[in-house]
């Protein structure tokens, strides 16, 4: 997975068009990074509109390449269109791998 490619299926929880925004923030030995990138302040974005746009009407995958390999903990941040959070969802390095 070092520097390798990620792969999101997003998918939509009700009958509605979902649309938003999207940071990925990968963590790990006190540094983080982001995709796309955003401002972060202790590893959190600061502002949800720096994201990837998105529109889902079933689903959209999205992939993206993964920032060398010192990153243990990848956290996903989903955002409405007004950029109000509306999910964070994290996964430890090792649950990405399965």
């Amino acid at each position: 997975m070092a520097g390798g490619q990620i792969s999101l299926r997003l998918k939509r929880s009700s009958g509605e068009l979902a649309s938003g925004y999207l940071i990925a923030v990968f963590s790990g030995g006190g540094d983080c990074s982001s995709y796309p990138t955003a401002d972060l302040k202790r590893g959190e974005p600061i502002q949800g509109r720096q994201g990837l746009d998105f529109n889902v009407r079933n689903y959209r995958l999205i992939s993206f390449d993964a920032p060398g390999s010192s990153w243990r903990r990848l956290t996903f941040y989903v955002y409405d269109s007004r950029g109000r959070l509306k999910q964070r969802q994290a996964f430890s390095k090792e649950q990405l791998r399965k």
